[in-house]
């Protein structure tokens, strides 16, 4: 079946400069993949719904890519609009289901680096609905979830960005949905990402199977539909990224006469990128410099780092 029949993709706003796509995939069965912010994004959404002559009621799906808050933000409110259930990787489950993990383990992972307040917590929490709906259904590699006859999806697996993404493949039209594995770079934030290691390899995975014709078209969180050779493109400047941050951890550790405490580090590397050295920097480069001293390259004592 022709994808422009059965796919329908709402651009839902992120912030002035940005937005977060949903994709509503019509067939015997509605499913919606991702929910936007709270706010806006539903009402945008279920408007939608009602130019494809439907309405939420017949919403019976929710697949959330992954589980940070511009994603799932109006899990709840379509939960309890339409009684559909919620589906997601297990890793994703804990930060969906409850929105105080969510922030404490996202944006108030390293407290001693970067003070876990109150402001902090809102921020993350305010594109959040206050009563999440909790997640039915686990998804994982392989897992097959049928819209229609000729509209079924494969699962993938796609860490990286967060350990509990995925994406979702129509294999006949060969059309992935995809949270944020292909990472917006444009923002005036550093790109988050748990290990550089897993996410270098599920990069590649995907950048294979674009070049083999297994995906011809993309449909990224924050970015339009993509054809294969732009996804490529993409995936190439997100590498190279993925590269400049170990280069400059080391360079800021290596340079230094004395050790190191992570947020110098995590200035100077966001710095570099020209982006904002908070909480979302910290993530990646916390990540980072675990990943390293893992390898052996770095240790750390007292909160304080240096090369081996």
């Amino acid at each position: 079946m022709n994808p422009d029949r059965w796919l329908f993709t709402v651009q839902t706003p992120f912030s002035a400069e940005a937005f977060v796509n949903s994709s509503l995939v019509v067939g015997d069965v509605v499913m919606l993949v991702d929910t936007g912010i709270v706010g806006k994004s539903y009402d945008l959404i279920a408007a939608r719904l009602h130019e494809l002559g439907l309405s939420i009621k017949d919403l019976r799906l929710i697949i959330n890519t992954h589980g940070h808050s511009d994603h799932v933000g109006n899990n709840g409110r379509f939960v309890r609009a339409s009684g559909c259930l919620v589906a997601a990787h297990a890793r994703a489950v804990p930060w969906i289901d409850d929105r105080e993990v969510a922030a404490r383990e996202i944006a108030g992972r390293y407290p001693d680096v970067i003070p876990y307040t109150d402001a902090i917590r809102r921020e993350y929490q305010r594109l959040i609905e206050e009563r999440p709906a909790r997640v039915n259904m686990t998804l994982a590699d392989g897992t097959s979830i049928r819209a229609a006859d000729d509209v079924v999806f494969r699962v993938l697996e796609l860490p990286g960005h967060t350990w509990g993404e995925i994406g979702l493949l129509e294999e006949n039209e060969r059309i992935l949905l995809v949270g944020d594995v292909l990472v917006p770079l444009e923002a005036n934030q550093l790109i988050i990402y748990e290990d550089a290691d897993v996410f270098r390899a599920t990069l590649r995975r995907l950048r294979q199977l674009l070049e083999e014709g297994v995906v011809a078209s993309v449909v990224a969180g924050h970015r339009a539909r993509l054809e294969s050779a732009e996804a490529i493109r993409w995936i190439d400047d997100i590498l190279a990224m993925i590269a400049s941050i170990e280069r400059w951890t080391l360079e800021c550790i290596g340079a230094a006469q004395k050790p190191v405490p992570a947020l110098e580090v995590c200035r100077y590397v966001a710095g570099h990128a020209k982006r904002n050295p908070d909480w979302r920097a910290m993530v990646t480069v916390g990540g980072e410099l675990a990943r390293l001293e893992q390898q052996g390259q770095l240790r750390v004592s007292d909160g304080l780092w240096q090369a081996v």
